[in-house]
């Protein structure tokens, strides 16, 4: 059996509002080999736990909306890759969904970042992906990472402005970052530096912490020097994460 990535491909118009879904197959190698744990849930259990994590501010709620729908199944092992843009879907997919359907996931997803006190970031798109595709065991365990609220996640689906505001502001606190200049940062386990300054042993604790708990990052793990930059003013990024903020 060939491994298969699925892409999902939600449309957002400038109103917001979804022009269709559309789910791809495309051949990608074997498949990954998973152990599918048995679970009976009936869509009203999809539902109830599809709602719950929506009101816990879990984007992954919409794993299980498509699980409920029967657009995807568990326990497969493919790759999924979900695709909500503002940008119009093209292509024709496989698996045809109708208009109406494509509408209200839209729809849900706009009232979804809405309930973050965010606005809807129609310059790019959201991209959410499952690497061994959704297991049936993970969605009905609470305790499992899928019904987590991984802050990683959020960072890389753009849905936490404020903890970079804050990554930012605390940079400029200590004096290693002007919003009139532009920066570059470096955080590996051989040392934390900023604008090719070394930070000192307080302020490596300081940004440590600040990465975990706003990027999902425990820098002191990373091995590989990724340098960090902006060819602009600080102030440029920092103004538009805040105009991210829904006041």
């Amino acid at each position: 059996m060939k491994k298969v990535i699925l892409f999902i491909l939600i449309a957002l118009p400038s109103i917001a509002l979804a022009q269709s879904i559309t789910l791809v197959s495309v051949d990608y190698g074997q498949p990954v080999k998973t152990n599918p744990t048995p679970v009976c849930y009936t869509h009203e259990v999809l539902e109830k736990i599809s709602d719950q994590m929506y009101q816990q501010g879990n984007p992954k709620y919409i794993w299980v909306d498509l699980l409920k729908d029967r657009y995807i199944t568990n326990d497969e092992g493919h790759t999924l890759n979900l695709y909500i843009s503002a940008k119009n879907a093209s292509g024709n997919g496989n698996v045809p969904i109708p208009a109406e359907a494509s509408k209200k996931y839209a729809e849900k997803w706009v009232s979804f970042v809405k309930s973050l006190h965010l606005k809807v970031d129609t310059s790019t798109s959201y991209h959410l992906y499952a690497s061994n595709g959704i297991q049936g065991a993970d969605v009905v365990n609470e305790k499992s990472e899928f019904r987590s609220i991984i802050k990683g996640e959020l960072y890389y689906l753009n849905l936490n402005p404020q903890g970079e505001l804050r990554f930012y502001k605390e940079l400029i606190k200590e004096g290693l970052a002007s919003e009139n200049d532009s920066l570059s940062w470096n955080f590996t386990i051989n040392g934390y530096f900023v604008n090719g300054k070394r930070l000192n042993a307080e302020q490596r604790e300081k940004f440590r912490n600040i990465g975990i708990e706003e990027f999902g990052t425990d820098y002191n793990k990373i091995w590989q020097t990724t340098n960090s930059s902006m060819g602009y003013p600080l102030q440029h990024r920092m103004q538009k994460l805040t105009s991210r903020l829904d006041d």
